[in-house]
């Protein structure tokens, strides 16, 4: 059972009851941008559906299960249990929908970047602007002699300046 709350802030929570556990998941998307935190809460089987409540600082939720009343808050991506409520019938209740698969969907991969003379990359990470170049794949290692200090072929078993053996 799942069930999913979108809150005007641009914020979702999505609740799950696998087994003893809630997982209690919260998304933010912007553009360009997604954010998401997830805990899990032993609750037992949910007895009744969960409800939300909004607060000043963010949002309560109350779920009622085997174990009893489990309350957590949610305050932007932090989630954390509370003991707190004095009242539910003050706080402003919100709607929690039933959902049959998880509304998260993973961010397509990053595409080349390209502003100008620069481009940007990420897989192999690689940086270009004009006649710069900086990447991540396999950098040229140079190879000097520990007896003469010249620089040598990488493949080389002797220093062809002074014979040194490498």
């Amino acid at each position: 059972m799942a069930y999913v709350c979108n809150l005007d802030t641009g914020q979702t929570v999505y609740l799950e009851n696998q087994g003893n556990l809630t997982v209690i998941t919260t998304m933010m998307i912007n553009q360009g941008q997604q954010q998401q935190s997830s805990t899990s809460v032993e609750t037992g089987n949910w007895t009744s559906p969960p409800e939300i409540f909004r607060t000043s600082q963010g949002v309560i939720l109350k779920i009622q299960g085997e174990r009893g009343q489990s309350l957590t808050t949610i305050q932007g991506n932090s989630i954390s249990s509370t003991n707190e409520l004095s009242n539910l019938g003050n706080l402003q209740p919100l709607q929690l929908q039933e959902v049959t698969q998880t509304p998260i969907q993973p961010l397509p991969p990053m595409q080349p970047l390209k502003m100008g003379n620069m481009s940007m990359s990420m897989n192999p990470m690689e940086m270009r602007m004009g006649d710069m170049n900086l990447s991540t794949s396999s950098p040229q290692i140079k190879k000097f002699c520990s007896q003469c200090g010249v620089s040598v072929k990488p493949e080389a078993k002797f220093c062809s300046h002074c014979g040194n053996k490498l």
